[in-house]
């Protein structure tokens, strides 16, 4: 008697769509029927709390603000850093002393004290975007650079529908860098990262079924692209599925001042 294994492919979900500018909202909490914090941070308004926002930081990680060339690079990865631990100290009750990011699989960073608490952060030179989730997030933001020649790296990133939507885009800078946050924000939120798979990954508006290893194993997967201004959009992956998400705020920031 002979046997034959059958492999059965497992398939996923992947939303991709835009939305609104997210305002801010009223009061500021995160409640059971929000998975979604979600901070927008100017990042000149925090300059001259660089030397404060310091202290938040442990060794490690100022050992490692400390091997960016230029100050600028200095201060973004501080600010965005100290501004992350004050977030999720106030997410989930703990003092910014107690948070330690620790990094996992593919590097992707976890809170060890609340592995069940994701988050993701994204930066640009005038911008950075903070997520918080009850559920898998990543988060990118892209200024929309128009002087950048993509036409080498569209056919090595991007599957046949894409390239064509950003060949015949009447704003093809903005969908050429819309499309590539929307990548971008997926590999963060599953924890692949940018490897030799990213060119199978859809990012055109509608909904896809892929097969789940590119997901990795997620079944469902949401990306929302939006404008935040100033040649800058932005796109959020989320776990689960459009509906599951009410429509999303920009959350006020915990005082910088407050923090302990």
């Amino acid at each position: 008697m002979y046997w034959t294994t059958i492999t059965l492919k497992v398939y996923s979900r992947l939303l991709c769509a835009t939305i609104d500018t997210p305002t801010e909202e009223v009061t500021g909490t995160f409640t059971n029927t929000s998975k979604i914090r979600l901070f927008q941070v100017k990042l000149a308004d925090y300059i001259d709390f660089f030397h404060y926002l310091q202290n938040h930081l442990n060794e490690a990680e100022l050992k490692r603000s400390q091997k960016y060339h230029f100050k600028k690079d200095e201060h973004r990865f501080v600010i965005c850093r100290a501004l992350l631990k004050i977030s999720l100290a106030a997410h989930v009750g703990l003092s910014v002393g107690e948070i330690t990011i620790a990094a996992g699989q593919n590097k992707k960073p976890y809170l060890p004290s609340h592995p069940k608490v994701f988050f993701n952060v994204s930066h640009t030179n005038k911008y950075a975007l903070i997520a918080i989730s009850d559920a898998l997030v990543g988060v990118d933001v892209e200024r929309i650079d128009r002087e950048y020649d993509y036409s080498e790296v569209v056919p090595t990133v991007f599957n046949d529908t894409d390239s064509y939507k950003i060949a015949f885009a009447v704003d093809k800078p903005y969908t050429f860098f819309k499309l590539w946050t929307r990548k971008e924000a997926v590999v963060k939120a599953t924890g692949k990262g940018i490897g030799k798979n990213f060119k199978e990954i859809p990012a055109s508006d509608g909904k896809h079924i892929l097969p789940s290893a590119l997901l990795s194993n997620v079944q469902n997967l949401s990306v929302l692209s939006f404008d935040m201004g100033n040649e800058h959009l932005a796109s959020i992956a989320l776990e689960g599925t459009k509906d599951s998400y009410e429509t999303i705020h920009f959350s006020k920031l915990p005082q910088v001042d407050s923090a302990i």
